[in-house]
């Protein structure tokens, strides 16, 4: 058997497709394989394998053609459970010729991303997205589901509409909400009906979640969940090395060198990899939550189609501007207002609070349903919400941000979203001494940090907006 680049026709990669699935068919029967039937299997591995490597188009081609017409859990990719037993025997039939593609297999994914990436690494995505059979670069719910406790798969693609849209969550691995959410969203296949002050109760009653599948998006969406930062996900940590929500800098994502010698390698592939599919995107939404017990409150880019999204949202606050204001920037909204793309962070309240999960399901569902272009966006999220319009977010604009210094103390407690009036006393440090809200007649402090870090900031400074 053999294979050339100029033969591979439609024609042809049916006969291969049917091939594969003729063999899946055999391997899904009682472990009965003959020494013909691995023979044969073993004659279409050398043959794609060969075809692969006599050019780097013909491995695309390859790599697209099992990730689209071969998705089936035991493909040639991976040992298959029904021939386990034959493996001792036959063992070059696992070792040889396993087929990695240098360039990367999906569109969304970018080649210098996918070389990023180690052989181990790439053949973990490959494994996943072969999993099930599927005609498109689109994977069940049922692989994230499975991911969220196997620790396999770092995000699913579903729908196949012509506007896709980026849901990111786990970006810290300390705010696993966002992740609770996107769970519960895949596992009732339907979305949440909430408001920003739903609660865990809301969220287990069936009554709150839509009766059309969520299948009804995928004519106008597709739609990505990726998990940003799965080993710091899984260690409930906020970050390994590096805050992976500060490496979106162009300039820092080309940095290699750096990565190595600070150890932060693997951030710096996550950050690559968040990269790509947010240029890939036409909308982007990233699920956090935070140390401050308070509503929850979205963060849009400086893009007016941004800010008026934020404010359909069912969140307690819109701050603008914030979202472009951290010190050492690099934000999953940086690399979205970089590549033009709208986009909206939403914090969903304290980690720890008992119905964060709920407020992250009731923004993820509500961005969802107002992304249909085919349908009035103000009907669409008055029918969300029981035909009444929810209350809409108090809008404020961040103006600006303090850093914190050695001797960093607050004067006082603030809860998040406090008007401090002109000249009121707020913290002190051993560089400014005391310090005052400089803003007349007052001024909103906003994301005030429980646990000081030197150099990060302290605060945000945000003043009201007449809508």
């Amino acid at each position: 058997m053999s294979l050339k680049l100029n033969n591979l026709d439609d024609s042809l990669v049916r006969s291969i497709t049917n091939d594969l699935k003729s063999l899946h068919r055999l391997e899904e029967e009682p472990p009965s394989c003959s020494k013909e039937y691995l023979d044969e299997k073993q004659s279409l591995r050398e043959a794609l394998a060969a075809f692969a490597a006599s050019h780097p188009q013909a491995e695309r081609i390859v790599a697209r053609l099992l990730l689209k017409h071969a998705g089936f859990s035991t493909s040639i990719m991976r040992e298959s459970l029904s021939e386990s037993n034959y493996r001792a025997r036959n063992s070059k039939i696992w070792n040889d010729n396993m087929l990695v593609p240098a360039l990367s297999p999906v569109r969304w994914l970018s080649d210098s991303s996918w070389s990023a990436m180690t052989r181990r690494e790439k053949s973990e995505f490959m494994q996943c997205a072969c999993r099930q059979p599927q005609s498109s670069d689109v994977l069940t719910p049922s692989v994230f589901v499975e991911a969220s406790n196997a620790q396999h798969s770092d995000r699913i693609i579903l729908g196949y509409g012509p506007r896709r849209v980026l849901i990111i969550v786990g970006v810290h691995g300390n705010e696993p909400c966002g992740v609770l959410a996107v769970r519960q969203i895949l596992e009732k296949f339907c979305l949440f009906r909430g408001s920003a002050e739903a609660t865990s109760k809301d969220f287990d009653r069936d009554e709150c979640w839509d009766d059309s599948p969520l299948s009804h998006l995928f004519e106008h969406l597709t739609i990505e969940f990726v998990l940003g930062n799965p080993k710091a996900y899984y260690s409930s940590k906020r970050f390994m090395r590096k805050n992976l929500n500060r490496l979106l800098d162009p300039h820092l994502l080309c940095d290699e060198e750096k990565a190595v010698r600070e150890g932060y390698e693997y951030e710096l592939q996550r950050a690559r990899i968040l990269n790509e599919s947010i240029r890939h995107s036409d909308f982007v939404l990233d699920v956090h939550s935070c140390s401050a017990d308070t509503g929850s409150f979205a963060l849009p880019s400086s893009m007016e189609l941004s800010e008026d999204f934020a404010e359909l949202l069912p969140v307690n606050y819109v701050v603008q501007s914030l979202a472009h204001m951290t010190i050492e920037g690099g934000t999953t909204l940086d690399a979205a207002l970089l590549h033009n793309v709208p986009g909206i962070c939403v914090e969903c309240g304290k980690h720890d609070h008992p119905d964060v999960v709920a407020r992250a399901a009731a923004v993820i569902s509500s961005c969802l349903r107002l992304q249909l272009e085919t349908v009035e966006v103000q009907e669409e999220h008055k029918d969300a919400h029981d035909g009444k319009v929810p209350p809409s977010p108090v809008v404020m604009k961040c103006v600006t941000s303090e850093r914190v210094h050695e001797g960093f103390e607050w004067l006082q407690e603030f809860p998040e979203f406090h008007f401090v009036p002109f000249d009121a006393e707020i913290f002190q440090d051993k560089v400014r001494g005391k310090v005052c809200c400089p803003y007349e007649p007052g001024a909103y402090i906003v994301m005030p940090t429980a646990m000081p870090v030197l150099g990060e900031e302290a605060l945000f400074w945000a003043v009201g907006v007449d809508i």
